[in-house]
């Protein structure tokens, strides 16, 4: 397993995403659109049979095939890495960070707006510049946990299975977890995604306190926001890290008419983007860090 741990990881750092064609989760996606169109979500409880349905051809198409992987050969370790590595998207995601801060530098609010409507789920049409910059900071906050904690914590505990696994149930709480278009098609979906994550968030909360400790802040202010916002999000998880770093930051971060974390007490600006960025680098390198030192362990 390290040596699948190691390769995934050097090919998301040094090249980046799989091509989409031959991307599992891209694959992933279009099986849960093909059954969406031969089986439409009825919005009432006969939906759930459905979504039933649905998560047992994806997890047996995706899923069960991992459990047939023998990495004793040279090409098993291969194909392994290639499957994991699509498991989590720090490279990518990265890069499209690292464009939309050059782009809100250059002060090209519509460049930015493009980038942020294909990292989050929400409308962004007629969002002011500072509701993207704010929009930006949020899903960089979010994104540690679900694209970098998760899934190296599941395939830390139970191998690619586990992590395509997880994988497979945030894809799925993704396109079909919303609770406005698909309350009953994507409950299953949602309340197993929220489960899964319980333990990775709580992981990736506990990292950033341990980075700002380390950066020398040691006002209790940023868990005063964290212990009063922590659940405004309606997930049990998503609001951990967004929270806590609103406090951290000393901004309000706002979702119209859904919620708002933090107090207003300094304008959201690139300088802040620029800080939530470091955090994210840093929380990644020590997630990779305690990975590998467990996969070690583990072979003492």
């Amino acid at each position: 397993m390290i040596y699948v741990f190691i390769i995934a990881i050097l090919y998301d750092f040094l090249i980046g995403e799989v091509p989409l064609k031959i991307h599992p989760v891209v694959w992933i996606g279009n099986t849960t659109n093909y059954f969406k169109k031969k089986y439409p979500p009825l919005d009432s409880s006969k939906d759930y049979p459905r979504s039933i349905l649905l998560i047992i051809v994806v997890i047996l198409t995706f899923v069960t095939p991992t459990l047939f992987i023998d990495q004793d050969s040279f090409l098993m370790v291969i194909l392994s890495s290639y499957i994991f590595t699509t498991t989590f998207s720090f490279g990518y995601f990265y890069k499209e960070i690292s464009k939309l801060f050059t782009l809100f530098q250059e002060n090209r609010t519509e460049d930015a707006r493009k980038v942020v409507n294909g990292l989050v789920s929400r409308d962004v049409t007629d969002l002011s510049h500072d509701e993207l910059l704010g929009c930006a900071i949020e899903t960089t906050a979010e994104n540690i946990s679900d694209s970098i904690t998760a899934p190296i914590f599941y395939f830390i505990i139970g191998g690619l299975p586990l992590a395509i696994l997880y994988r497979v149930f945030n894809t799925l709480d993704a396109m079909i977890g919303h609770k406005d278009r698909y309350f009953y098609y994507g409950k299953i979906v949602a309340r197993t995604d929220d489960i899964l994550n319980i333990i990775p968030s709580r992981i990736t909360l506990i990292i950033l306190i341990f980075i700002t400790f380390f950066r020398g802040d040691r006002s209790i202010y940023p868990l005063k926001i964290l212990w009063r916002d922590r659940y405004k999000t309606g997930s049990p998880n998503a609001g951990l890290s967004m929270a806590y770093m609103a406090g951290v930051l000393r901004i309000q971060l706002t979702k119209r008419g859904i919620y708002s974390l933090g107090d207003d007490l300094e304008p959201i600006s690139i300088e802040k983007f620029s800080v939530m960025i470091k955090y994210m680098r840093i929380s990644v390198s020590i997630v990779y860090i305690l990975g590998l030192g467990f996969l070690l362990l583990g072979m003492v």
